[in-house]
């Protein structure tokens, strides 16, 4: 994932934006491209929650750490 996140908040906001992604891709007729697309944008936002549950567990955060716990379980 090539970004430059470094916040707990700014993994969030890619998470968001890559979910947000897949929701349209899945709205809509799909062929070959869009799928490859989806997956691409899924297997980046578990690459955000990763991110946060890690930053969350150096901040010392048990909320945050369950948060993202339960968005991979819950959204991916």
């Amino acid at each position: 994932m090539a970004s430059s996140a470094e916040t707990y908040s700014d993994f969030e906001r890619l998470y968001d934006a890559h979910l947000s992604k897949v929701r349209s891709l899945l709205a809509k007729p799909a062929d070959s491209s869009d799928l490859t697309s989806c997956e691409e944008a899924l297997k980046s936002a578990k690459q955000c929650v990763s991110a946060m549950q890690g930053l969350a567990a150096i901040e010392g955060d048990p909320f945050k750490a369950e948060e993202a716990k339960r968005r991979l379980e819950r959204e991916v």
